[in-house]
């Protein structure tokens, strides 16, 4: 599942697990309200008629003088009471809550029952009222038991209630959260093809650079594979590179298109695109490190760049990317006023630059880059090479090997690579 899919189904995963544990705690509710129900009523109504059977019991002996008939109507019903609680008392073995104290005072009133059924009347009044004390206690520990289970329900049930609300408040947070950045994330997208049409036409407008943006790209990207950037990194950097030049709509033609060197006044002219391009992506906040990169993407590691004259460090480092794989590109394409420069006319002149218009570790990183390849290979590179190791096999003058060796940059590439082996920035200056 790609992280747009996921976005889009994550409101949907969220109400479903919501769901589920909704479930689970509805379930857990019902059933611990089962259990309460079915042994605290029953358990709470019988002790209560106990309590009633015993103060009938009390008046119809007091009025008796301790003695009652075997079938008067207060002891029968102290008896069927008594049966129903000690069937009670049988059944709380198997329950969840089992109540100790029932057996203090179940054997006394069975004691208490054969006595006056049997005829030989109560001769201690207080046992009558220890047993009512005993039943009573019973009574009230089990209404009390009976208000904590019922508050533990209805805390269970309006934690559930706000957990609902909160999920569902929740899943709708983030629908509408996702379809807020599908929104923004669909203007982005018109907003960026609408910018890349506009570089389609500069490359329209002026032949002679048409294409330059796609290789610059493709130059851009490489370089910032091997330097190990990561998948957000490259994003920015291929949407920077694409847009570098955008700058350039807003120069006039007799200066964009002039077919000659530019005097100071029209150089001066140029030189603003950078901040013309930043300018027309500053309306777009998620465009903002693009338009950052555009502004920067003229700079020099020395210094004397534009617009900012930063240096080093300074400069952002897609910025710098791109800047050596524009000057690469912009040196190896033809102009009105000069030829395209050779493939390895291009690479000599970024080994002279190295230290002043790039880092030199960049320098060195893109030169192998187009060694191994990058943007073509010219088989007159290869050639001067080999005969450059002739020169030196045979024996040949110094004049003539200086010869061949000039006519190899990749000879110099690699001498660059040696010479660069043991560069530590924190030592350059």
């Amino acid at each position: 599942m790609s992280r747009i899919q996921f976005r889009a189904a994550a409101p949907l995963l969220l109400l479903g697990s919501a769901a589920l544990l909704i479930g689970v705690l509805v379930s857990g509710i019902l059933s611990f309200g089962h259990r309460v129900t079915t042994y605290y009523t029953p358990s709470i109504l019988t002790f209560q008629d106990l309590l009633r059977s015993i103060d009938h019991l009390s008046d119809s002996l007091r009025r008796g003088h301790g003695y009652l008939e075997p079938d008067h109507p207060a002891l029968l019903h102290f008896r069927d009471a008594l049966e129903q609680a000690e069937s009670m008392h049988a059944g709380e073995e198997t329950h969840a809550v089992v109540p100790q104290d029932a057996q203090d005072f179940l054997p006394l009133a069975r004691t208490l029952y054969e006595r006056l059924d049997s005829g030989n009347g109560l001769t201690d009044p207080e046992l009558l009222a220890r047993l009512r004390d005993r039943t009573d206690r019973h009574l009230i520990r089990h209404e009390s038991e009976l208000d904590r289970a019922m508050l533990k329900i209805g805390v269970l049930s309006v934690s559930t209630g706000a957990l609902c609300l909160f999920l569902i408040g929740l899943g709708i947070w983030g629908s509408l959260r996702e379809r807020r950045h599908s929104r923004l994330r669909q203007q982005q997208a018109e907003s960026t093809s609408a910018l890349l049409a506009l570089v389609r036409s500069l490359d329209a407008r002026d032949p002679y650079t048409r294409g330059h943006s796609d290789r610059v790209t493709e130059y851009a990207l490489e370089l910032g594979r091997r330097l190990g950037l990561s998948h957000s990194q490259l994003d920015t950097l291929k949407l920077a590179s694409r847009l570098h030049d955008i700058g350039k709509i807003g120069l006039p033609d007799a200066v964009l298109l002039k077919e000659g060197g530019l005097n100071d006044e029209e150089y001066e002219i140029m030189r603003r695109h950078p901040a013309i391009g930043a300018g027309m992506l500053a309306p777009f906040p998620r465009l903002a490190d693009v338009a950052h990169i555009v502004l920067h993407h003229h700079e020099r590691w020395d210094g004397k760049g534009y617009p900012s004259r930063q240096s080093g460090d300074e400069i952002p480092q897609l910025a710098q990317i791109i800047s050596i794989a524009d000057a690469y590109d912009a040196m190896t394409s033809s102009r009105p006023y000069r030829n395209a420069l050779g493939r390895e006319e291009a690479m000599a002149e970024i080994f002279r630059c190295a230290g002043s218009q790039w880092s030199e570790p960049l320098a060195r990183m893109f030169l192998e880059l187009l060694e191994e390849g990058l943007g073509g290979r010219k088989p007159d590179i290869a050639d001067a090479c080999i005969a450059d190791d002739h020169a030196e096999a045979e024996g040949q003058t110094e004049s003539a090997t200086q010869t061949a060796r000039s006519a190899c940059p990749l000879r110099a590439v690699r001498r660059l690579s040696v010479s660069l082996s043991s560069f530590d920035p924190r030592n350059a200056t």
